[in-house]
């Protein structure tokens, strides 16, 4: 059960970043102190086909996590890029779309040179591309092209 992966204290710092953080760089940076990224994605994973409240608290903490300005700061990191890859060939084609969205968000606030230089990540994207679910293989396309126009990158921007 994904409740049980967190602790009381953290499923509070979840709904408090939910409920009133945002995108919101100092309370984001709260957040992480007290529930390590890793813990958010294992969670995020438990609860992941259950589609319940708690599926999209998790959900809306990760993006919130991963929201520019603030979100690149934390999604290339070396612990976190491996997470970032299984987020996007997860078997549950709402987590493949919520992490190609969170990539696209990065990718267009300057981020395209760092998803450019993940190569696993990349290719996880490129992949997707051959998805069986159109919405995610749509997703992915656009993401691409987000990266690929991104004026850090050499598009025209």
């Amino acid at each position: 059960m994904a409740a049980e992966t967190l602790t009381g204290d953290q499923l509070a710092a979840c709904e408090k970043l939910v409920k009133h953080g945002g995108n919101n760089s100092d309370a984001v940076a709260a957040f992480v102190a007290v529930v390590p990224i890793e813990s958010l994605f294992l969670a995020l994973n438990a609860a992941a086909t259950r589609r319940n409240e708690l599926s999209r608290m998790l959900q809306s903490a990760t993006a919130a996590v991963f929201s520019p300005p603030h979100g690149a700061g934390y999604a290339f990191e070396a612990e976190v890029v491996p997470f970032l890859v299984a987020g996007i060939g997860h078997p549950t084609t709402e987590l493949r779309v919520k992490t190609l969205e969170i990539l696209s968000k990065l990718a267009s606030a300057g981020a395209g040179p760092q998803i450019c230089s993940e190569t696993l990540l990349l290719d996880a994207i490129v992949a997707r591309l051959a998805d069986s679910d159109g919405s995610v293989a749509t997703k992915a396309a656009d993401t691409l092209l987000v990266v690929a126009t991104s004026p850090a990158v050499g598009g025209p921007g």
